[in-house]
């Protein structure tokens, strides 16, 4: 495994800086040698069950064009408060990169009833 991914792992918290954020990631190669693949956890940084949990996986070159772009596929659509899932992102035809970003998003579960919200209507005349 290349020391490169590690060094970029180590900036993938600080990357996100919402209720969800990526705490790991490695990059594998494909079977078959058909690419490589990166598999990581995003953690849920809140005290909230976040739902529609996803995460977007960009690669970048030495120049800094991004290369290519892919949903990870989470091993859970939702995620409890302070857990933690697993997820994985292929890139077909990509073998190098020199750095990757994380886009994490989700949506805090809205526990509340529909009867504790106001209604919204126009006032009594």
């Amino acid at each position: 495994v290349p020391t490169q991914p590690t060094e970029a792992a180590a900036a993938a918290p600080g990357a996100a800086n919402g209720p969800l954020a990526v705490g790991s990631w490695k990059r594998i190669e494909n079977p078959g040698g058909d690419g490589v693949e990166s598999q990581g956890t995003l953690h849920n940084e809140t005290d909230e069950v976040m739902v529609n949990a996803a995460v977007e996986v960009q690669l970048y070159n030495e120049a800094g064009d991004r290369v290519a772009t892919a949903d990870g596929v989470l091993a859970a659509p939702a995620i409890q408060p302070r857990s933690t899932v697993e997820f994985h992102a292929s890139f077909p035809g990509v073998f190098t990169f020199a750095s990757v970003k994380f886009a994490p998003k989700g949506l805090p579960l809205d526990t509340g009833s529909a009867e504790s919200k106001p209604a919204e209507s126009a006032p009594p005349q």
